[in-house]
């Protein structure tokens, strides 16, 4: 029922964000050409952010429905509800952190070439990060706003 679909959606959510935070992976992977067209770096932002707020809409969807209110399943879902919106918040606030930092982080001092390589892989983080943070604004929106 609903739990297998919530299931499903928490594990298709943390395989996406698992690899959206290997972002010195998906650095390599652009250098190797992988998705060469794209300007950003490879990534599962969509899948992440997709089954991050079909969960949402369900959870609140059950918690207006008197029929899933009743039995096991209304604490369970409650508690999934708080779990995931505590969740998003965090991650939003430490991405927000991180683009601050970076943003605040004096550029190294290197050898041409590789302060160039650094430089653009610390850009490339940096949008990255920012994407992410700009895709959770309209689910963070929605869970303030319910």
């Amino acid at each position: 029922g609903v739990m297998t679909l919530l299931d499903a959606l928490q594990s298709s959510f943390e395989f996406a964000q698992d690899f959206n935070q290997r972002i010195e992976l998906r650095q390599t992977l652009k250098r190797m050409g992988f998705i060469r067209e794209m300007k950003q770096l490879p990534g599962l932002l969509k899948q992440e952010r997709e089954a991050l707020s079909c969960s949402l809409k369900v959870l609140f969807q059950v918690q207006g429905d008197a029929r899933m209110l009743e039995g096991d399943f209304a604490a369970k879902g409650v508690e999934r509800l708080m779990r995931l919106c505590t969740m998003v918040l965090r991650n939003y606030v430490n991405k927000e952190r991180i683009l601050q930092e970076q943003a605040d982080a004096p550029v190294p001092d290197q050898q041409a070439a590789d302060a160039s390589a650094a430089a653009q892989d610390a850009e490339a983080a940096a949008v990255e990060i920012e994407r992410e943070v700009l895709g959770l604004v309209p689910i963070i929106s929605d869970v303030v706003m319910r």
